[in-house]
């Protein structure tokens, strides 16, 4: 951790970088550092995350989900991301001055007090406005790039495929031929300038901007005796400095956008987000991604889900497994898997967390070969909660199209879906290992997120690690959509159909992922009683796939996890994956 590059009123900042911390050629690809600050409630700065994922509870949630989802951001486009920290700042006289002149007429010495304290808490939080631009001058006199960009930390860097918003301010920038951009507040009012997007150029028109900027304000100046926006934008109306000429003011609804006042899946719009005020209770919804062996390299951060459950309590979970019962003795779960080693491995996490563990099987009227008394004497001892059901097919499943039926037993996963005693499940193919801690995915599944994998080997969706919240709209919905789609024909992410005996696997897809058949998974969800969210164009579960080099390693998948994750962070993997 390295000192910061100039003291501002006498108090040393505190430099974090993170990232890929390489400097960049010039030209097409130049060089921009993009950095947040936070300023300190104490005159201890925190240290704040000293590597990736290192969260903290010495900073609320909403900081460590920006950050977080910008380190991540900078990452994939090869460029700095700087945390720069401060203790609070100092007042300038002139504030301390009209501090103790505007309280001067109350009637009685406490609330004189009280008065000014409030005034000069107000007087900080504007300093802690006015930092960036001391920083954003530091930075230029540094030569450390071509192009700084700051953002607010309640600022969020949209991941798209084939989107890069830094860049595409940078074209904007040198397409208008200017040397500093702004954003406005256009979503509500195009007149009105926001301070939590500033992108400047490295030259010399940019250090007297700022040094002029900062001068006035230490000087009290008219306009720039109180906060910075104010300032900047009256240096925009006047076009003093030549501001007309060298700035630029962009959309807000691109480049700075309210997330309350536009559509963040329409991708015009919302390249960065300012969750703003009382808007950062939306980080709280808002699903980061990490690099792994998914498309684009775009897999779900389930670690970073798990931070919004306010305990790690898992007790009301439960892993969960099913047998069709149509094998002989070598076959059976009970008999066979729930005796091997890495079953334990599941009890053993089962006794120090309190999770359950199931098993669905059909009635003894329906399978080949029902589940045996010393079968069920032997769950019991182990602690394996039996749930038997009562059909294979999903009742009035389309198979009309096809010469012959998808393999029946493999829909058996689907009553899993209504187990709602369950806060969440993780519904394991028996051939899968425990090798890791899996709390962060339960933890997440609780916040009704649906996640799955991809198989390397395959490139479709599998059904082998599923993590979800039960619930009856999730059950109903399947049921109903088996009912109307021809279930061996549904397509997966690649656009190729599932092998036959993987009609499950393409039905949950089309039911959860699949955006061609959205809308009307949109349709039978709400048909069982789910209210649609905010701002998102279908209404049914938010479905993620996870990294496949994490929660479901096969052999043979060591080369392409190598550029994520080598077997020590593996946390599901089949039996002799490592």
């Amino acid at each position: 951790m390295s000192k910061g590059l100039a003291y501002l009123f006498g108090i040393s900042l505190v430099l974090i970088v993170i990232g890929n911390a390489r400097t960049l050629p010039t030209g097409s690809n130049p060089s921009i550092i993009v950095f947040t600050m936070v300023v300190s409630d104490d005159h201890e700065p925190h240290r704040f995350l000293k590597r990736r994922v290192d969260f903290t509870s010495q900073h609320p949630y909403w900081l460590n989900t920006t950050i977080e989802n910008n380190i991540d951001h900078c990452d994939r486009h090869g460029r700095k991301f700087v945390v720069r920290e401060f203790p609070p700042q100092p007042l300038l006289p002139f504030q301390v001055k009209v501090s103790h002149e505007v309280c001067a007429s109350q009637e009685t010495e406490a609330l004189k007090q009280d008065c000014t304290m409030k005034t000069m808490a107000n007087f900080h939080r504007e300093q802690a406005n006015w930092l960036k631009l001391q920083v954003l001058l530091d930075y230029c006199e540094s030569d450390a790039a071509e192009y700084f960009l700051f953002l607010d930390a309640d600022v969020v860097m949209m991941t798209r495929p084939g989107h890069d918003p830094v860049g595409r301010a940078v074209e904007l920038m040198n397409e208008k031929n200017v040397d500093i951009l702004w954003a406005n507040e256009d979503w509500q009012n195009q007149y009105q300038l926001n301070g939590g997007f500033i992108l400047v150029r490295n030259c010399e028109w940019s250090k007297t901007y700022f040094r002029t900027l900062l001068e006035d304000h230490k000087a009290a100046r008219s306009g720039c005796n109180q906060n910075e926006q104010m300032c900047m934008r009256g240096a925009i109306q006047s076009g003093r400095i030549g501001v007309d000429t060298h700035g630029h003011v962009a959309s807000g609804k691109i480049f700075n956008c309210h997330p309350n006042y536009v559509d963040l899946n329409d991708e015009n719009v919302g390249e960065i987000v300012h969750f703003m005020g009382g808007a950062k209770a939306g980080l709280k919804i808002l699903d980061l991604n990490q690099k792994g062996a998914c498309e684009n390299e775009m897999c779900f951060h389930v670690h970073h889900c798990a931070l919004r459950a306010e305990r790690r309590e898992i007790k009301n979970n439960a892993f969960v497994w099913v047998d069709p019962l149509n094998a002989g003795p070598g076959s059976r779960f009970v008999l066979n898997q729930a005796k091997t080693p890495q079953f334990q491995s599941f009890v053993k996490f089962s006794k120090s967390t309190g999770v359950s563990l199931a098993l669905i099987v059909p009635k003894a009227s329906i399978a080949t070969i029902p589940l045996t008394e010393e079968e069920r004497a032997y769950a019991k001892t182990i602690g394996l909660m039996i749930f038997e059901v009562d059909w294979f097919d999903p009742p009035g499943a389309d198979y009309s199209l096809t010469s012959h039926k998808c393999a029946p037993e493999r829909f058996l996963i689907l009553h899993a879906f209504k187990l709602t005693q369950f806060r969440a499940i993780l519904l394991l193919h028996k051939d899968m290992s425990l090798t890791g801690d899996v709390t962060d995915l339960f933890l997440c599944a609780q916040h009704d997120r649906f996640m799955a994998t991809t198989s390397l080997a395959s490139g479709i969706m599998s059904s082998k690690v599923l993590a979800f919240k039960p619930s009856m709209h999730l059950y109903n919905a399947a049921i109903r959509f088996s009912e109307k789609v021809e279930l061996a024909h549904l397509g997966n992410q690649d656009g190729n159909e599932f092998p036959e005996d993987h009609c499950v696997e393409g039905l949950v897809y089309a039911l959860l992922y699949s955006s061609q058949y959205a809308s009307n998974a949109s349709s039978i969800f709400e048909k069982t009683g789910m209210k649609p969210e905010k701002h998102r164009p279908y209404t049914r579960p938010r479905a993620l796939f996870l990294d496949p080099c994490e929660f479901h390693r096969q052999g043979g998948d060591a080369d392409k996890c190598a550029p994520y994750r080598d077997c020590s962070a593996a946390s599901i993997t089949t039996i002799n994956a490592c």
